[in-house]
């Protein structure tokens, strides 16, 4: 008696928690270039606590240049451009549950999720985007078009609203827009060739774009390619360095995610000089948080340099909601158990 009553309410509990938002969450990650871990950032004071260690010690430096996460698949991956592979990490628990080697000819840099699940990487070595499945098995790759010129060593990955993939490029293109329907390609900006970094869509369809090592700012486009706004990480946000800061000192902000609340949130990796090794990260990087409008709201200055950003909102797992739903069966079934039945109700004398 007691299945056949939770086989009929198991299905209706579960759809009644995850309206309740059970066990989901909005998660905002930001990723270690050097550190080799994924932390998870506070955003209302900007701290931040350990994730997962994607860095181990037969990969001890991975370099994690991207991140997204797969609602399909249940599913965060984290690039790691040094040695040239994509981690699967588990959104609940952080554990690293694997990994694809992708071949020699890959530097994975930024990555994201389509409607459908499959994952597209950037090979910020050549000038491809790569398609996987949510397994990371290789189903296609294509290649950029000379924007103006070859090689345009693409960087940052985001969909917009209508399904087209906003490209950043590191090798002075600016900001390409894909369309994977037809295939074709198209300029989106390229008045800015320094909105080099990662990608992030807001709900209105405006594109963030991050500056890694030529940029002290964010680029806000809008849904045609248009600069609207930017944000700027300057020289007194970070640490103080062992010098000040000369040209061409960069503060590279090359992370960005957008919280649902419009909230900013930046990634930074800190200070790096193109032309001067040895001012490269002489001050580290850290976490700003940012309001829509582009007001300081909460800052953290790490020890190591941030290359990447996330937002996601994790899905309810699986087991907690099946364990809750039995829970709350089981609940209204000792309820019905307790009830007192009148027609069986005897009275003492």
């Amino acid at each position: 008696m007691f299945f056949r009553f939770l086989n009929a309410h198991v299905t209706a509990a579960i759809a009644f928690l995850s309206m309740l938002g059970f066990a989901s969450a909005e998660i905002v990650l930001v990723g270690g270039f050097f550190s080799g871990a994924v932390d998870r950032v506070n955003t209302a004071t900007g701290a931040t606590t350990l994730f997962s260690q994607v860095s181990s010690g037969a990969d001890a430096f991975p370099g994690i240049s991207g991140l997204a996460y797969n609602p399909i698949s249940n599913t965060v991956y984290a690039t790691a451009r040094v040695s040239k592979r994509v981690y699967l990490i588990n959104p609940d628990t952080g554990n690293v549950t694997g990994f694809r080697q992708l071949d020699s000819s890959m530097t994975p840099a930024g990555i994201t999720v389509d409607a459908n699940g499959f994952v597209y990487v950037a090979n910020n070595a050549g000038n491809s985007i790569v398609k996987y499945d949510s397994g990371l098995n290789k189903l296609q790759e294509v290649n950029l078009p000379d924007f103006p010129g070859g090689a345009n060593l693409p960087s940052g990955l985001a969909f917009d609203p209508q399904g087209n993939l906003i490209i950043s490029t590191f090798a002075g293109a600016g900001v390409l827009k894909y369309n994977p329907n037809n295939g074709s390609f198209s300029s989106f900006n390229s008045s800015n060739p320094t909105a080099n970094g990662m990608v992030a869509i807001d709900q209105a369809g405006n594109a963030y774009v991050g500056g890694a090592a030529f940029s002290n700012s964010v680029t806000k486009l809008d849904s045609n390619g248009e600069i609207v706004g930017s944000i700027t990480i300057t020289e007194s946000l970070l640490p103080k360095p062992p010098q000040s800061f000369t040209s061409p000192d960069f503060t590279s902000p090359a992370g960005v995610a957008i919280e649902s609340n419009g909230n900013i949130v930046v990634a930074a990796l800190g200070r790096t000089n193109p032309f001067e090794a040895s001012d490269n990260f002489q001050n580290n990087g850290g976490v700003f948080v940012f309001s829509s409008a582009g007001t300081l709201l909460a800052s953290n200055v790490q020890t190591t340099p941030y290359s990447s950003a996330l937002r996601f909102t994790a899905v309810p797992e699986p087991t907690s909601l099946l364990a809750a739903s039995v829970g709350i069966a089981t609940l209204g079934w000792l309820t019905r158990r307790r009830k007192t039945n009148a027609l069986s109700k005897t009275t003492d004398t």
